[in-house]
């Protein structure tokens, strides 16, 4: 019943790989996570601090007494990479959950973005659009990073609903300008759904006019002044999830590797861009 402010007793840290590959990865438009996670920790009564692997590492510091010393109880993870299998940590001392995608031995409470509605919406808002040859562009990276999500959506539109639409798929351990401009010249499609941006400028330097010739749809729409029709992915949303997660974790004591480690998928949406036009119904 006191009217007094209320002290802040527990801290979350935000552990990064890099902060220089935070604003320059895949999705080099988003603000950092850690900006986004203090602030709305923030709102619910947390500070948060800020660690960068990298520098820890570079000075041969004791990540576990680092983050004593700051009172951090919860981590987040801004696990974009192999960030779990470079932290050695006593994990029983922390409540954790992790922001990325890929697969790790440690499970941990994971958040995410809805890979497989990335592709089912992309494809529904394709379609909708007059395209009557799809084409998705699969590199090896894309999958490890999705967990094979964008391929099993892919899957069961092609296979399993039978649309004939869907008509190429280009699987490559990595994408080169040569093997994707033979492909093109092979199988023809009319729109094109990439996690690549450079897919652009090789269209353009072989004299194919996007969307006039062929239609371009990103899966990943994040620079605001990027051309690309596609999907944006609300990582506002992602990071407050896990924030709110991780601080209910906090609350109740649970610390260390959960008994059911939780998978939540939050949904991306449509952008409309320069790089897909309307086709008339033949």
């Amino acid at each position: 019943r006191s009217k007094r402010r209320k002290s802040i007793e527990a801290v979350l840290g935000v552990i990064s790989p890099d902060a220089q590959a935070q604003r320059s990865r895949v999705h080099p438009g988003a603000r950092m996570v850690h900006e986004l996670a203090a602030e709305h920790a923030r709102s619910c009564g947390y500070q948060t601090q800020e660690i960068v692997l990298d520098q820890v590492e570079a000075a041969h510091r004791d990540l576990d007494r680092i983050l004593h010393a700051r009172r951090v109880t919860g981590l987040l993870l801004d696990d974009t990479g192999e960030l779990t299998t470079r932290l050695n940590l006593d994990w029983s001392r922390y409540s954790v959950v992790r922001i990325g995608s890929r697969r790790h031995p440690l499970m941990f409470h994971t958040v995410t973005t809805d890979h497989h509605g990335v592709i089912q919406t992309a494809l529904d808002e394709t379609l909708a659009r007059g395209a009557r040859r799809v084409g998705l562009v699969l590199p090896r990276w894309i999958r490890e990073v999705t967990g094979d999500q964008f391929a099993a959506a892919w899957a069961l539109r092609r296979h399993v609903q039978g649309d004939k639409r869907l008509a190429a798929l280009l699987l490559c351990d990595e994408l080169h300008e040569g093997a994707f401009l033979e492909w093109v010249k092979k199988e023809k499609p009319d729109v094109v759904i990439t996690p690549d941006h450079n897919v652009l400028m090789w269209l353009r330097s072989a004299g194919i006019r996007v969307p006039e010739e062929i239609g371009l749809v990103h899966t990943d729409t994040t620079h605001p002044w990027w051309p690309f029709s596609g999907m944006e992915q609300d990582r506002s949303t992602m990071v407050r999830f896990a924030v709110e997660l991780l601080i209910s974790e906090c609350n109740h004591n649970h610390r260390g590797l959960p008994e059911q480690p939780v998978r939540t998928g939050t949904p991306a949406f449509w952008r409309d861009g320069e790089t897909l036009r309307n086709r008339p119904a033949e």
